[in-house]
């Protein structure tokens, strides 16, 4: 009961805070159970997926929402301020800034590394290098601009070639991106059928 009070809650605060110039809500005569049931139910379809993914990604209990006849109480203090904080923590997680300039090591293949360094423009000078064998070198060169909104540098003009026994091969052009994951960043190329998720030297 204490989920379906809730997300009915929720459905109302976003229903309602989703359209500019909303009408006061008209005061009823208290409710009775059964009725107070009826429409937590009826709204619970539309946000029950959504209060469950945020809960189940965060180890928060959420208070108990009471409905006491035409107003909603939350004696706990907060269950919707915390759903906020859970919202812009787990947002904060993949967009905002990071400190790119620096070295880099895949821990996915433990076999790439990458190092950063930024421009006077404020473009960032990216080179990737990945360890195929002994005498066999992958490298990526790639300049692009970090965007705090999308949390990623994207491109479609980076230099792919091979490094073998000293002399350079192959070039061609690949695209792809730059996201973060917390303090980490997830690389996809267009060569590159698997991803690489780096983690910053210290």
């Amino acid at each position: 009961m204490k989920k379906i009070i809730f997300a009915g809650i929720l459905a109302g605060a976003v229903l309602i805070g989703g359209c500019g110039g909303a009408k006061e809500p008209e005061k009823t005569e208290s409710l009775t159970q059964e009725q107070q049931d009826s429409i937590a139910e009826a709204m619970t379809s539309k946000v029950d997926e959504m209060v469950e993914s945020l809960a189940g990604q965060a180890d928060v209990e959420l208070p108990e929402i009471a409905l006491g006849g035409s107003e909603i109480t939350d004696p706990a203090g907060g269950a919707l301020g915390e759903l906020d904080s859970m919202k812009s923590a787990m947002l904060g997680n993949y967009t905002g800034e990071v400190d790119l300039v620096g070295s880099w090591q895949d821990e996915v293949s433990e076999r790439a590394g990458m190092d950063v360094t930024e421009n006077e423009d404020g473009t960032y000078s990216i080179l990737v290098s990945w360890g195929s064998s002994f005498d066999e070198t992958a490298c990526w060169e790639i300049t692009g601009t970090w965007d705090e909104n999308l949390g990623g540098l994207t491109y479609d003009d980076g230099s792919y070639y091979v490094v073998k026994n000293g002399e350079k091969t192959g070039e061609e052009t690949t695209k792809g991106g730059f996201y973060k994951e917390g303090e980490k960043l997830r690389w996809k190329d267009s060569k590159n059928e698997e991803d690489a998720v780096f983690v910053k030297g210290k």
